[in-house]
């Protein structure tokens, strides 16, 4: 699949085209011949693994595999598996079922927002009955494209103007489906501001290590190395209004959580899962302590630009220059 789309104001931090491309295994990256490269590296997570809105080489598992190559003078692929709204269960399924996994050394895994998001829309028993199907639409309908049955979220098909070809799809030119989520929030927020932190937050989060334990295992038995990485947000305390303008996150048209509140939330899910990894012995970064809150890194809630992108990338290149051999 190749998909072109261009920036908007509502992008802050990503400027020009955007070109999303899809090679022959099915994940965002280069054409390569994975028998042919000593290191291989999937990136494992949702929408900000999957970096939409980012052209090619400016995601950061791109500049991670640049930076790579260029550091270890080897030969190193990293493959972007990324999906928007995808959380743990639709990351262990692929996992799972992804007939190229066992070709990887390394497994990235970027997780948290769309666990929280099970919590804040109470969907997670829902949602678990349709993995299968969410997860790997495509290995029923491309045979040539293992993963990727399409690249477009729901919300942008409800907002967006789409223009599809066999070969290019023009996305929401305008960013229009920003504004209009940013407007409901902003909206829902003077209706009622929601400060209590949600009911069911304890339990979810215990749901939350036993889905990650269970990659963790399966990565073990494969023999394949894991790495986890906290997921770096907007949200908390000291925002300024014109940073708590970029966000869009609500429960519906009439609640929204303050930003207070959704930072508490996700540091749950953070400390959750470094908690995880110190029990289990498994190696993590804990990149949302690293990063600042601002447009340096983010172009809404918790979307790397083109700038955060780069930070994610210097931050994982650093761990696997001294862990890749």
């Amino acid at each position: 699949m190749h998909r072109v789309s261009y920036a908007s104001d509502a992008l802050p931090g990503i400027t020009g085209k955007i070109e999303l491309s899809v090679n022959k295994y099915g994940l965002r990256g280069p054409e390569v011949d994975l028998k042919q490269i000593r290191h291989k590296i999937l990136c494992v997570g949702g929408s900000t693994t999957e970096s939409l809105y980012v052209t090619d080489q400016k995601t950061w598992p791109w500049i991670l595999q640049d930076k790579l190559n260029e550091k270890l003078s080897d030969s190193v692929f990293v493959g972007n598996a990324g999906r928007s709204g995808h959380f743990t269960l639709n990351h262990e399924f692929m996992l799972k079922n992804y007939p190229l996994v066992d070709e990887f050394d390394w497994v990235v895994l970027l997780v948290g927002i769309n666990d929280m998001g099970r919590l804040l829309r109470s969907d997670y028993q829902e949602l678990k009955k349709r993995v299968a199907k969410d997860t790997m639409e495509a290995k029923y309908a491309y045979k040539s494209s293992p993963y990727y049955d399409r690249m477009m979220v729901n919300v942008i098909l409800s907002f967006g103007k789409i223009e599809a070809q066999e070969t290019q799809v023009i996305q929401d030119p305008e960013g229009k489906w920003y504004d209009q989520m940013r407007e409901i929030r902003r909206k829902a927020l003077l209706h009622n501001e929601v400060t209590d932190i949600p009911a069911g937050l304890d339990p979810a989060i215990e749901q939350y290590k036993r889905d990650l334990l269970r990659i963790i295992e399966f990565c073990r038995e494969k023999k394949i190395k894991i790495l986890l990485v906290t997921q770096p947000t907007m949200y908390g305390a000291g925002l300024t209004e014109s940073q708590k303008s970029m966000l869009w996150e609500n429960i519906d048209e009439k609640h929204a959580y303050s930003s207070e509140v959704l930072g508490v939330i996700i540091d749950r899910y953070n400390d959750a899962l470094l908690e995880l990894c110190k029990e289990n012995g498994v190696p993590v970064i804990d990149l949302a302590r690293m990063l600042p809150k601002d447009i340096s890194v983010f172009y809404d809630d918790c979307h790397f630009n083109i700038s955060g992108s780069k930070k994610v990338a210097d931050v994982l290149s650093d761990y696997f220059v001294s862990n890749l051999k």
